[in-house]
């Protein structure tokens, strides 16, 4: 009889079977594992242990009710964990922002009637250009340096030292974002002495004489932000240019979504402008510097901005937090007034960047915004310029002004470098009398008149006067015609 095996081979067959078993260990989950000499069998299969893999569960934390993660997880289909250039006013509202508007600083002034022929010195001179250039310049850099120059004559002892174009981290739970924020002009405790600063902004001509100076200073706190100066005409201009539409073949422009972006850049701007949400993540920026900056490294090899890394870099949560007091310094160029901003910044508001998924303690609120911020800000009017420093002066307060303006708010410290002295005048010689040029006439005719005996007279050597002795012998025999 005639079977399958009798038209092959038993090599054949004993290869058919080795594949078959191949076929059913595979289907039963065990994997090949080659031989040395690459060849896989059923063998070898049988003889290698079974893995597993294991994947590692994450722990899920539910947020706390009013956390930020709470809130985040309410308004899922918004934008809000962004860079803090992109906050837009639901930012402010949704951190319990509040905003109060103190009554504008505009005294002290001087009485213009009684001094109306008053004439400016070089110093005034020199603050005029500057305060010009600080309202009427195009370049964002010769703003900056004007703002510079300004405080720093005004209040040497707290603002000399000045960074231009200064980053700021921001610190959210356990990741730090390194640049997320730039503000034109930072200004540090005095104590702070660092090579990343600017040098010592020259002082105009004339200086102050008396120096500020505040009975808390010894309470200050080195390498910690007290002042920010925003350039409102720069921070529009990145809003407008923020989002960029690549132009496609042969440069031809995309309308459409040049219009889209268009759209979404005016979505950025705030519905008012003295309200604004980037000062907020400024505030809280400058606020977080105190409590972080000491203790994390800012090696240029390890740093990372907030484009190049969304996860940031993971640090060490500070144990504790105390209130902060940050101030912001801006203008207004069509109404020429300065604006400055002042928050105090709770523990328990950072306690909430520290701690995102909790809610602080109800004793560490405050009393009256809770767990939110309140921010502060008065106007100061730039003109007239005799008294601006003391009308800066109380809006900044006493940490950066110094006891002598704030003692003294209606006293104009400035009065004496600012206006010129008047120049003392010169003595007129009177002429002399007709009696009195007559008298010196008959000096000058009696002199001719005297005799000088030879035999009195020195003899004069023939020998040249070399050295200086003989020189002051010979002066010593000039005659009385010569001394008149």
């Amino acid at each position: 009889m005639l079977t399958v095996e009798s038209f092959f081979p038993d090599v054949v067959l004993n290869q058919f079977r080795h594949i078959v078993d191949m076929s059913t260990t595979r289907a039963k989950g065990h994997p090949l594992v080659p031989r040395r000499n690459g060849v896989r069998t059923a063998r070898s299969v049988l003889r290698s242990p079974l893995v597993k893999k294991t994947r590692s569960r994450r722990r899920i934390i539910r947020p706390e009710p009013g956390s930020l993660y709470d809130i985040m997880h309410d308004n899922a289909g918004e934008s809000l964990y962004v860079v803090p250039i992109c906050w837009t006013d639901k930012h402010a509202r949704l951190l319990g922002t509040k905003w109060h508007e103190l009554e504008p600083i505009t005294t002290p002034v001087p009485d213009v009637t009684a001094h109306a022929h008053l004439e400016p010195s070089r110093a005034a001179r020199d603050l005029t250009s500057s305060l010009n250039a600080l309202l009427e310049s195009p370049l964002a850099t010769q703003r900056s340096c004007a703002i510079k120059n300004i405080l720093s004559y005004m209040f040497p002892a707290t603002l000399m030292r000045a960074k231009s174009s200064a980053e700021l981290d921001l610190y959210f739970g356990d990741r730090m974002f390194r640049r997320a924020l730039r503000v034109a002009v930072l200004w540090k405790s005095p104590e702070c002495v660092s090579a990343s600063f600017d040098s010592a902004v020259t002082r105009l001509a004339v200086s102050c004489d008396k120096i500020p100076g505040s009975s808390n200073s010894s309470q200050a706190i080195s390498n910690y932000p007290i002042l920010a100066y925003v350039n409102r005409a720069q921070l529009a201009s990145i809003r407008e240019c923020l989002y960029r539409v690549m132009p496609g073949p042969a440069g031809l422009q995309n309308i459409p979504v040049s219009r889209l972006q268009h759209l979404r850049s005016k979505t950025l701007m705030p519905s008012e402008v003295d309200h604004d949400s980037h000062y907020l993540g400024i505030l809280i920026a400058m606020a977080q510097a105190r409590f972080y900056g000491a203790s994390q490294s800012r090696s240029s090899t390890q740093s990372s901005s907030w484009r190049s890394n969304r996860s940031g870099t993971s640090i060490d949560i500070p144990d504790s937090f105390c209130d902060v007091k940050v101030q912001l310094l801006t203008h207004n160029d069509d109404t020429q007034e300065f604006l400055v901003y002042t928050a105090i910044v709770t523990s328990a508001f950072l306690q909430r960047f520290a701690h995102p998924h909790k809610q602080p303690k109800p004793e560490d609120w405050d009393e009256e915004v809770g767990t939110g911020i309140k921010i502060t800000y008065a106007r100061v009017p730039i003109w007239p310029l005799l008294g601006l420093k003391e009308r800066l002066g109380k809006a900044l307060g006493r940490e950066i002004a110094g006891d002598s303006v704030c003692d003294n708010p209606n006293a104009i410290e400035l009065w004496d470098p600012l206006i010129a002295q008047e120049k003392a005048a010169r003595p007129v010689l009177k002429r002399r009398r007709s009696t009195e040029r007559e008298a010196l006439a008959e000096v000058l005719n009696r002199s001719f008149e005297i005799e000088v005996e030879e035999d009195t007279l020195p003899a004069r050597d023939n020998t040249p006067s070399l050295s200086p002795q003989k020189r002051r012998k010979m002066a010593q025999a000039i005659g009385p015609l010569e001394v008149c």
